[in-house]
């Protein structure tokens, strides 16, 4: 009975999607117990490790990924939880001036090191950065102690491993070929050789984004199918003219293993991405099928790959890399599959870049990514020039590294020349800015649009292409989400050890504070502030309240304002400091003229934020309560933080930057504070500094909230002040521990507050 139900087609499904469930689940809950035990948290630990991959530069610190070969805790003889993380990955920080010319990768070191679980922001719609980590095998993330035992170490044999060997291999290539730096494209040469895109800028990536050919600018799927084909065809040409006849399995091997082995060495050179696991399992599937005469189906072995991929990462499933690659892929199959007639090399490049566009533009805004207008424009001439010029050019260049610096300098100079050439009409193309960015879309909305994609893409259904381009546009650009009227939301975005608050009504949006700049590449402002904003469907910010000038406020300003429009920005400096071109600065109630010298589109009114101004959203009151004109300072004093008022239909809610206890008394004193507050947020991240007694008490909030850093230098929030707070009947709540936290008012709704990480668990959230 058993035999003839297995045979099923039905009942084999299930049985496969019952194992490869289980096999997923079983390797999910093994990622996630691999991470650092608690305990170890916080703790100095000397580790003895081999550096993997290339070093980065990160503004003052070097970020590299290193494998623990043995850790121990400092002062102790004994860890029992040390053991658990020998041949983990964990990434590390080094705030040292020529760490960067120090440290190689294959090289062994010893660090006196502090670690923590890997963790990232939790916000509504943003990017997952835990999964991230998680998904690439890191078992903790930390610092290298200035001060401790940190030294280099001699070759290890015993502790050679996989990872070594390719960490090796990577970072001999960096030396043969970039040691010169003579090179104008050097960082979009080594992110297509090494994978290593550390030194392709900012700038570069925001012309990349918005020509849409960020795909080019790493390790992909073709790139590796080239490598690939090269090695197969070169060996079977080469097995062609050997005068001696050799066995028949010998040579349909031959070219299979080489295949085989160097694209694999490509992939694992660029750590192992959801593209590289892909193209490299395809290339596996296709040329093991070739060795046994067996025909291949192409949905097929796709389909094969993406399981492959999630049995062996299954958190990849939360990376948008997954869904756009092995969406591209397949559109690229559907899109020339059940064609009677074959296409041209021209016109089959601009079929295929029409499939990709289309198909992939729901799949972008499902991810909260921009869709290039100029993306078909700049791939027509980006796909073939780098996937058969400059790739191979790198190619050759690192095999005849091995033989002659003169010809591997001169293939260099003709990958170095086609992107420079390519680079000049990208930026051109960049300089029209036609990216679209779109808010969530409802689900029918959603459904109607790959709808449209399908009679678009499908040839046999070429009368319906008219119908299914008006789906697709409908859902663009009406089945967007909007806010319902008399609705009232303020979200305290988790941002690590700082501030950025959206307070949002049924028609304005207001912001306070913007968060931290960490490096050049990273400030919240571009990377947590913009795509919250994107992901509610709000185009503008109305107003934009800087408390005060510290990096953790005001950080992020920059950032933001090159990608959102910003009405009214509200500083409490006497001299605004919104840079533009000339070096000259922007005084209050100065009208936008043009963009700053930075590309950022400067706000239409600048002012200062002083006592007793006071504005409306909808029904919404704004009322600043401090500082005054005279008791600002010019060395961005936490206490010249703007204190705002919110009002609206009954509820309360109080906004205090970082304010210390002086404030605090004056404000008591001066009669202006507000009583029996909902929503309080806690001066100054929680610290010892502020929160006095007379506050917590006079002010007798329903709910506080704590924006600090996980495990933070600072210790905020300090203990005695969340007990003050607990004395006086507040509910505490803290981004570190709860994520983003939300407060919701009117319309049909009752006043709420609640936190992403409990709204939206995730198995790895702790």
């Amino acid at each position: 009975m058993v035999a003839p139900l297995c045979r099923l087609p039905v009942a084999r499904f299930i049985a496969v999607f019952i194992l490869g469930c289980s096999v997923s689940t079983v390797q999910l809950h093994a990622v996630i117990d691999s991470q650092l035990p608690a305990l170890l948290q916080g703790h100095e630990l000397q580790v003895r490790v081999v550096v993997l991959g290339l070093p980065v530069e990160t503004g003052r610190n070097v970020r590299f990924v290193a494998q623990v070969i043995e850790m121990t805790r400092v002062g102790e003889n004994n860890c029992d939880q040390c053991s658990g993380l020998e041949g983990k990955k964990i990434r590390l920080s080094w705030r040292r001036g020529r760490a960067s010319e120090t440290l190689r990768a294959g090289q062994y070191w010893s660090f006196t090191v502090k670690l923590k679980t890997p963790r990232g922001f939790v916000n509504p719609g943003g990017f997952d950065y835990q999964a991230w980590l998680l998904n690439q095998r890191f078992s903790a993330t930390g610092y290298v102690r200035p001060g401790g035992k940190n030294q280099m170490l001699p070759f290890e044999a015993p502790a050679i491993s996989s990872s070594h060997i390719f960490a090796s291999i990577a970072g001999f290539i960096e030396g043969r070929l970039f040691s010169s730096g003579d090179f104008e494209s050097e960082g979009i040469m080594r992110a297509l050789i090494l994978g290593d895109r550390s030194l392709i800028s900012p700038a570069q990536w925001d012309v990349f984004q918005m020509t849409g050919t960020t795909h080019l600018m790493a390790i992909s799927g073709l790139h590796i199918g080239l490598v690939a084909m090269l090695f197969f065809v070169v060996i079977r040409r080469l097995i062609g003219v050997i005068p001696f006849a050799l066995p028949l399995v010998i040579i349909r091997a031959l070219p299979v293993v080489f295949s085989v082995a160097f694209s694999g060495l490509y992939v694992a050179i660029s750590g192992f991405a959801v593209p590289g696991q892909r193209a490299w399992f395809i290339v596996v599937f296709a040329n093991t099928c070739c060795f046994f005469g067996r025909k291949i189906n192409p949905f097929r072995v796709l389909l094969y790959a993406a399981i492959f991929v999630v049995l062996v990462n299954p958190l990849s499933l939360t990376q948008n890399g997954f869904w756009l690659s092995f969406t591209a892929v397949f559109l690229l199959l559907y899109g020339f599959a059940f064609r009677v007639h074959r296409f041209s090399s021209i016109k089959g490049l601009f079929r295929a870049q029409w499939a990709v566009y289309v198909g992939l533009s729901m799949v972008l805004f499902a991810c909260s990514l921009p869709l290039s207008g100029l993306g078909p424009m700049a791939n027509i001439v980006a796909v073939p020039l780098v996937s058969f010029v400059v790739i191979p050019a790198l190619f050759l260049a690192a095999l005849f590294s091995l033989c002659s610096s003169v010809l591997s300098k001169a293939a260099l100079y003709v990958a170095d020349f086609s992107l420079q050439a390519l680079w000049s009409l990208l930026s051109w193309l960049s300089s029209f800015d036609l990216n679209f960015w779109f808010s969530p879309l409802s689900v029918w909305f959603s459904i109607l649009g790959f709808v449209g994609c399908v009679f678009v893409l499908t040839p046999r259904l070429y009368k319906l292409q008219l119908p299914g381009l008006i789906l697709i546009f409908l859902t663009l650009f009406v089945g967007r989400c909007d806010r319902l009227s008399d609705h009232y939301r303020m979200t305290v975005l988790d941002v690590g050890q700082g501030l950025s608050i959206v307070i949002e009504s049924p028609n304005q949006t207001m912001v306070y504070d913007v968060g931290a700049k960490f490096s050049p590449s990273f400030d919240i402002g571009s990377r947590v502030l913009a795509p919250y904003l994107r992901y509610r469907n709000l185009s503008q910010i109305d107003a934009l309240v800087i408390s005060h000038g510290d990096n953790d406020h005001a950080g992020g300003l920059d950032g933001v304002l090159k990608l959102v429009r910003v009405k009214r920005l509200l500083r409490n400096q006497k001299v605004i400091e919104v840079q533009k071109g000339g070096g000259q600065n922007y005084d209050k109630h100065k009208q936008r003229k043009r963009k700053g010298a930075g590309g950022e589109l400067l706000p239409e009114v600048i002012e200062p934020c002083l006592e007793g101004m006071q504005w409306t959203m909808d029904s919404l009151e704004v009322q600043v309560l401090w500082p005054t004109e005279k008791s600002l300072t010019n060395n961005h004093s936490n206490n010249d933080s703007c204190v705002v008022w919110l009002k609206s239909k009954g509820v309360s809610i109080l906004l205090t930057g970082d304010i210390e206890k002086a404030v605090e008394d004056e404000l008591i004193s001066s009669g202006v504070l507000p009583g029996n507050v909902d929503v309080l947020l806690a001066p100054h991240h929680g610290s010892k500094t502020s929160s006095s007694t007379a506050f917590v008490q006079a002010v007798n909030a329903r709910h506080v909230i704590f924006s600090s850093g996980y495990l933070n230098r600072y210790k905020h929030p300090s203990s005695v002040i969340e007990e003050r707070y607990r004395l006086g009947g507040s509910i505490a709540w803290s981004t570190a521990e709860h994520g983003a936290i939300t407060v919701e008012w009117g319309s049909d709704e009752s006043f709420r507050v609640f936190s992403e990480r409990l709204r939206n668990p995730k198995l790895w959230y702790d």
